[in-house]
């Protein structure tokens, strides 16, 4: 069992796009995600270029990530016209490092970004099977439901 602190949180670079890539394709093979297909290099390069997009190390090794991007609000509910808001893309933890805090880590690591450039306003969507876990993750940061959408 690792101990939380052990973990690195840390802005990702270029060297860390093959670790990232790996990581893509396990959430792929795991299947806990409707529709989700894995990045490719060049998916990750506007994550590269706005600087929101983060790994989780241990020991040297990148076991998690989280990205985001910075967009602007089109006066739909929660975004007000032309207002800057942070829209987290992805959030994945290798599932040997879950429920040990890293995901609440990369999460907080992109919102106090974007706090920091003075942007107030989130969004995320999910397509998690598992959708009420991913639900209670993000309540836990002070993300409300907006809508629901159901399919057959």
């Amino acid at each position: 069992m690792s101990d939380p602190d052990a973990f690195e949180i840390r802005q990702a670079g270029s060297s860390d796009v093959h670790d990232v890539l790996v990581l893509s394709r396990l959430w792929v093979e795991e299947g806990c995600t409707d529709g989700y297909v894995a990045c490719t290099a060049e998916h990750l390069q506007p994550w590269l270029d706005g600087g929101y997009f983060f790994v989780g190390e241990l020991q040297g090794e990148v076991v998690a990530y989280a990205a985001g991007v910075v967009k602007l609000g089109k006066g739909y509910i929660f975004k007000p016209e032309g207002e800057q808001y942070l829209n987290v893309d992805e959030v994945y933890v290798h599932a040997d490092h879950r429920d040990k805090g890293l995901g609440t880590r990369l999460v907080q690591a992109l919102l106090d970004k974007a706090e920091a450039a003075g942007i107030v306003r989130s969004m995320v969507g999910s397509n998690n099977v598992d959708w009420l876990a991913t639900y209670r993750f993000y309540e836990r940061h002070g993300y409300r439901m907006q809508s629901i959408q159901m399919y057959r």
